[in-house]
C-alpha cells in the first residue's frame, strides 16, 4: 500500500486541475480521509493549498467538509479532508439521470463526481456539454475581450422533453431541492461571518453523504472579502479566478467581489436544478464571459413552465447583475425559502 506520510493510500477516487483526491488512512487515528495531493508543484499552487487550509483549518461546521490537516511528504505537498461518501448535489436531486449528461463516474463515493465535473468525455445525448468549460480559461484574454464588447453568436438549445420537466418538477424532488439549497445557505453562512467568499461555488462543490446532509467542498479560492479584490500571492492583479458558468459577472470583470458574489453562483446553481440547463450555456469560452456580464438569462418560466413560482423568482433575483439589486445576505435567501 502506498503511503504519504502518515497516510496509507487506499485508492484514488478523482482528478482535478491541479491534482489527485484519493481514499486514505491516517495512520496516527484510524480514520479515513480524502487525500489531495498537488500534481502542480507552482509556488501559485502551493500558496493556493495552504490557503485553502489556513482559512479553514479550525472552522468546523455541519454543511462544510472539514479539512483535518496540510503537508508535505517526499516533495509532494497534500490536503487530508473529511471524506463523504455520497454524491454530489445534482447527483442527489437524480438530476445527472434526468439530463442530456453524464457525470462518467464509476466511483460511490462524492469526491469521484466533485473531482471529475469538468473531465467528461462529452455529453451522453446530443445538446451542450455542461463540463465543458468548467476548466479554467485564459482569464486575461477573456477579461480584455469582455471588456472590449466583443460577442460570439451561439447556437440554439434543445429544451428538455415533457418528461423530464415532469421529472424535475416532482414533489419530493422539489422539497428536497428546497432542503438541499437550506443547507447550502448555513454553509455559506459560516464562510461569510467569518468574512470569506467561496468564490467557486458550482453543483460539483456541493457534496451530499448518506444521510442526505450537504457538504460545501473545494475552497482553494476562498478569500477574506477585504483580500478578494487583489489575490495577488495566487494569481496576477485583475485576473479572474472560478468557474466562468457560474461566476458573477464583477468576478468575471476581475473586480471586487464580497459575498454576493457567492449568492450570484447560488442563483446560477438553483437556475440549473430547475431548468436542467445553466443560465448561459454558450458554446465559446469569450461568448460565455460576455453573457455572464451583459445578457440576461433565459426566463424559467419559458423553459420549465411548471417549475414553482417562488424559486423562479429567487433564482432570477440572485441572478442580477448589480449585486445591490441581489438579496444582500444568505439570511435574506433563507427568508424566501
Amino acid at each position: 500500500m502506498q503511503r504519504l506520510g502518515p497516510y496509507a493510500i487506499e485508492r484514488p477516487v478523482g482528478q482535478g486541475g491541479l491534482g489527485s483526491v484519493y481514499r486514505a488512512i491516517d495512520e496516527r487515528t484510524g480514520g479515513t480521509v480524502a487525500l489531495k495531493v498537488l500534481s502542480d508543484g507552482s509556488p501559485s499552487a502551493a500558496a493556493r493549498l495552504r490557503r485553502e487550509f489556513s482559512s479553514l483549518a479550525n472552522l468546523r461546521h455541519a454543511n462544510l467538509v472539514a479539512l483535518l490537516d496540510c503537508g508535505e511528504a517526499d516533495g509532494q505537498l497534500y490536503l487530508a479532508m473529511e471524506f463523504i461518501e455520497g454524491t454530489t448535489l445534482r447527483g442527489h436531486l437524480a438530476l445527472g439521470a434526468l439530463s442530456a449528461f453524464s457525470e462518467h463516474s464509476t466511483d460511490k463515493s462524492a469526491w469521484a463526481e466533485a473531482t471529475t465535473e469538468g473531465h467528461s468525455t462529452g455529453p451522453a445525448n446530443p445538446g451542450f456539454d455542461l463540463y465543458a468549460l468548467d476548466a479554467e480559461p485564459d482569464s486575461e484574454a477573456l477579461l480584455a475581450a469582455a471588456k472590449a464588447g466583443r460577442q460570439e453568436e451561439t447556437g440554439e438549445i434543445a429544451t428538455l422533453p415533457d418528461s423530464v420537466l415532469t421529472s424535475l418538477n416532482a414533489p419530493a424532488r422539489i422539497a428536497r431541492l428546497r432542503e438541499g439549497l437550506a443547507q447550502i445557505c448555513r454553509g455559506l453562512s459560516a464562510l461569510h461571518e467569518r468574512g470569506l467568499v467561496h468564490r467557486d461555488l458550482k453543483p460539483g462543490n456541493v457534496l451530499v453523504n448518506a444521510t442526505g446532509t450537504v457538504k460545501l467542498a473545494d475552497f482553494g479560492l476562498v478569500k477574506p472579502t477585504a483580500a478578494a479584490e487583489q489575490d495577488t500571492e495566487t494569481t496576477a492583479v485583475g485576473a479572474v479566478v472560478g468557474t466562468y458558468r457560474y461566476m458573477a459577472p464583477e468576478q468575471a470583470r476581475g473586480e471586487p467581489v464580497d459575498h454576493r458574489a457567492d449568492l450570484y453562483s447560488l442563483g446560477a446553481l438553483l437556475y440549473e436544478l430547475l431548468a436542467g440547463r445553466p443560465p448561459f450555456v454558450d458554446a465559446s469560452r469569450l461568448a460565455l464571459a460576455h453573457a455572464v456580464c451583459h445578457r440576461e438569462p433565459p426566463p424559467l418560466s419559458l423553459l420549465n413552465p411548471e417549475a414553482p413560482l417562488d424559486l423562479c423568482a429567487l433564482a432570477h433575483r440572485l441572478l442580477a447583475k448589480n449585486p445591490a439589486d441581489r438579496p444582500q445576505s444568505v439570511a435574506d435567501v433563507l427568508a424566501s425559502l
